[in-house]
């Protein structure tokens, strides 16, 4: 045979390479559909944290900003935005007016005779819009998903903060004694509006992102993104606390 023959060294073609890739494609095909589904979701969810936190502002600074809000209009405020928060989440909410102290402080002392010093702060009022099926609980929405089981960190409507329970985030994380704590240094007639949330991204009956519902929460969990989001923030007050004309009249007993 000629060194030159053509057929020397010619390789037997390949049999079922195509069908074998056309399988390898079908079997691996569900798996990268998942995970397309799992990034548009984790793209949702960090929309949605985006969304949370303006819900968040958005209602404590226009609640501390009003001008003689009524106790009916600052309910719907907190209504919208539990209802706007329903559609990809489940969890629990409390918006609270915080005002300084009206009794003992932590070290024995009056808060009323030392009205130059410190003194914890007080949850003056607390928003319950209706219906308000369990006033001893955080008001709830989708049923509340994995918040529902959460108790609040915040104390009940007429109670005081604890020695060293903070009220703003990262109060205290600095080691500082809770005496130079700015919740502690509120003047007499100062207040806050104060909102804590917690969110359950895809509780409830919510229908978030591609796969929606536990689904969403399994591709969240297997990326390490807890769908548990709990936060406190606070907004002050431009007004004196209980200033005939402009003050907190929602705040009254």
């Amino acid at each position: 045979m000629s060194v030159n023959d053509p057929a020397r060294g010619r390789r037997p073609p390949r049999r079922g390479a195509r069908g074998s890739a056309a399988v390898e494609l079908v079997l691996i095909a569900p798996f990268l559909l998942v995970l397309m589904a799992v990034i548009v979701d984790l793209r949702s969810f960090a929309a949605y944290r985006t969304d949370v936190a303006r819900q968040q502002y958005a209602v404590v600074e226009l609640i501390a900003g009003g001008n003689r809000w009524t106790e009916a209009a600052v309910n719907n405020v907190v209504q919208a935005a539990m209802d706007r928060m329903g559609e990809f989440s489940a969890g629990t909410l409390r918006v609270v007016a915080v005002a300084r102290g009206e009794g003992l402080r932590s070290d024995g002392v009056d808060c009323a005779v030392d009205t130059a010093g410190w003194c914890e702060p007080m949850v003056v009022k607390e928003v319950r819009p209706d219906p308000d099926d369990d006033p001893t609980q955080p008001r709830a929405w989708q049923g509340g998903g994995d918040c529902a089981g959460l108790d609040s960190e915040m104390p009940a409507e007429g109670a005081m903060f604890g020695a060293n329970d903070p009220l703003l985030p990262n109060e205290g994380d600095d080691g500082s004694a809770p005496s130079t704590w700015a919740s502690r240094r509120l003047q007499e007639d100062e207040w806050w509006v104060v909102l804590e949330i917690c969110s359950h991204f895809g509780g409830g009956n919510s229908d978030p992102g591609l796969m929606g519902g536990a689904l969403v929460n399994i591709g969240l969990d297997v990326f390490d993104a807890s769908t548990t989001i709990r936060h406190r923030v606070a907004w002050g007050a431009i007004t004196a606390l209980e200033d005939d004309v402009e003050g907190c009249v929602w705040c009254a007993p």
